[in-house]
């Protein structure tokens, strides 16, 4: 569902939003992450980490 606010950040940046009706595709930004996608960004938003270290 989308939200009151849905694309104003977008806009102030000059591009348009869409609606997604083609499935996951990153020329579009992707898809919509799940709740627990979104804690998890959320819980890591203020550290860094060495990437090869997580990714092992």
């Amino acid at each position: 569902m989308a939200s009151i606010g849905w694309g104003n950040v977008y806009k102030k940046l000059g591009a348009r939003p869409v609606i997604n009706a083609t499935g996951n595709q990153t020329v579009r930004g992707g898809s919509t992450p799940s709740p627990a996608v979104r804690d998890a960004m959320r819980q890591a938003d203020d550290s860094y980490v060495e990437m090869a270290e997580l990714l092992d």
